[in-house]
């Protein structure tokens, strides 16, 4: 795993990683000087780092992987706010080549088949 320097005491940071997201967005573009093709953003939850904030600001300099919420979309939401949400990412961060859709980490084990297969198939109507 790669670390810049600047980063190397980020976790001796007090605090819950929720907090602190507000400062994880502040390394990002620490985190590119490292050079990545990728990167997968930080939970979709985290204040302050928002998705079409962080297009705009990087998505000429990295390709994203990532972005849908396990934690409350997935497990909580209907099939239609899934198939939305998928959407609306693929909307934001697509195009270009930028965008590798997937869920921010492993799927839970309290989310519905029907909300996996909804994630699935709103991100293969997608032709970009």
């Amino acid at each position: 795993m790669l670390v810049n320097p600047k980063e190397k005491n980020f976790n001796a940071l007090p605090g819950n990683k929720t907090d602190r997201s507000p400062i994880i967005a502040t390394f990002m573009p620490d985190s590119l000087e490292i050079g990545p093709d990728i990167t997968n953003p930080l939970q979709p939850l985290s204040t302050g780092i928002e998705t079409k904030s962080l297009k705009k600001e990087f998505g000429s300099q990295v390709i994203f992987l990532g972005r849908i919420c396990i934690q409350y979309l997935l497990p909580n939401q209907s099939v239609t706010t899934v198939n939305k949400e998928v959407l609306r990412k693929i909307s934001i961060f697509g195009g270009n080549g930028s965008y590798i859709i997937a869920p921010e980490q492993n799927i839970q084990d309290n989310t519905s088949e029907k909300n996996i297969i909804a994630f699935l198939k709103s991100e293969k109507s997608v032709i970009l």
